[in-house]
């Protein structure tokens, strides 16, 4: 397990009601307090080696009754240079 702290802007989709958008490029369907990330892909390459690295993201979570804490889990899927690890993930965010 590894703790790493950011900060992520969460906005309400301008033009779907029931969508959130964080950090201006993922997007998640919410119903409730629960929400479901549509599925996200960002693929760079690093200009001094030339290896293309993918990593395919999706998952869901919910935020508590109050508005305070949010708790989400999914997979992740990492491509480097032809070869791929899946793995999980999982976030509890608390609000500052």
């Amino acid at each position: 397990n590894q703790t790493d702290t950011s900060s992520h802007i969460i906005t309400k989709d301008p033009v779907n009601a029931n969508q959130i958008i964080i950090d201006s490029a993922q997007r998640a369907t919410i119903n409730g307090n629960s929400f479901t990330y549509e599925q996200f892909t960002q693929t760079e390459t690093d200009p001094s080696t030339g290896i293309t690295t993918t990593v395919l993201f999706n998952g869901s979570g919910s935020i508590n009754t109050t508005g305070t804490s949010m708790n989400e889990s999914g997979t992740i899927s990492i491509t480097a240079a032809g070869t791929t690890f899946n793995g999980t993930w999982s976030s509890n965010t608390i609000k500052q």
